[in-house]
């Protein structure tokens, strides 16, 4: 509050920076699915599957791999969490998918970073070093989950609701959650223009706190930085697949109904983003 009181520049810069941010590219790429998601789930249409717990692996899992790699931050949370919810899926599932289904999207890999920030660059090893790393974490997680499940085989403690909810209140949890969203993007917005307001010369210090902060500004500041061209895909994927801070509170505000322990999630994000690191070395490497 004393900092927004003494910089108010700094502050509305950065809450008009996150809303634009929210407004132009969160908006209309995650609303319609999570619009879709809640009818999906509400109407019921879902249960004709394996409407249980049970089953370690199901139609569930597959769907939630496939909107978690294709749709983005925090999609992939959303759907899993959803299913847990809805007893589709047991905990050690759920806790299983969300350790590496929450990532970024083609689109966001394709036109924000190689297109746009790496000059067409680094395309192949960008999409392996992130999908790479995630699918590495699933197979290295899922002896200890499968394990977990045979014995424990948790379901959601949570009441279900019996009656069916219209497409209204589909619409209007799905815009609660965006602005959820909205609040932690602009909040977060604000404190990288902080950061980036008091910094006169970029070092890999600086570099490190913005991209462990805010993805987008992370990526930017790497391209921008005065630092080695080596290095420069070596961060990004780096900041890619740990999502930052940021991304990590943005998951948690979609998972808080579920009452799923996001620990595991924060290491699992962490270890893919050393892993990333560690293909796209070999990659650029090997080019040499």
């Amino acid at each position: 509050m004393t900092l927004m009181i003494l910089f108010p520049n700094v502050c509305i810069t950065g809450a008009r920076n996150g809303l634009r941010l929210w407004y132009e590219s969160v908006l209309p790429t995650l609303l319609p699915y999570m619009i879709l998601t809640n009818v999906l789930f509400s109407t019921g249409i879902l249960s004709f599957h394996e409407g249980n717990s049970r089953s370690f692996f199901s139609i569930h899992s597959l769907f939630a791999i496939f909107i978690g790699f294709f749709c983005g931050y925090p999609m992939g949370a959303y759907y899993v969490t959803k299913n847990y919810q809805a007893g589709y899926i047991g905990k050690a599932a759920c806790m299983w998918l969300l350790s590496f289904v929450n990532l970024s999207s083609p689109a966001f890999i394709i036109q924000f970073i190689v297109i746009k920030n790496l000059n067409g660059q680094y395309l192949i090893p960008m999409l392996a070093s992130v999908y790479g790393s995630a699918l590495i974490t699933a197979i290295l997680l899922l002896p200890y989950y499968y394990k977990k499940h045979i014995v424990e085989n948790e379901v959601a403690n949570i009441p279900r609701q019996e009656e069916r909810k219209d497409v209204s209140a589909c619409i209007s949890d799905a815009c609660l959650q965006a602005i959820r969203l909205c609040g932690y993007i602009v909040i977060f917005s604000i404190i990288v223009n902080m950061v980036t307001a008091r910094i006169s010369t970029v070092t890999i210090k600086h570099i490190f706190l913005i991209g462990l902060l805010e993805i987008t500004n992370g990526i930017n500041t790497v391209c921008g930085a005065d630092i080695s061209e080596e290095i420069v895909p070596l961060l990004i994927a780096a900041f890619t697949s740990f999502g930052s801070i940021s991304c990590i509170f943005q998951t948690i505000s979609v998972c808080r109904d579920s009452k799923i322990p996001m620990h595991m999630y924060v290491a699992s994000k962490l270890f893919q983003a050393v892993i990333s690191t560690v293909i796209m070395l070999l990659f650029t490497g090997s080019f040499k």
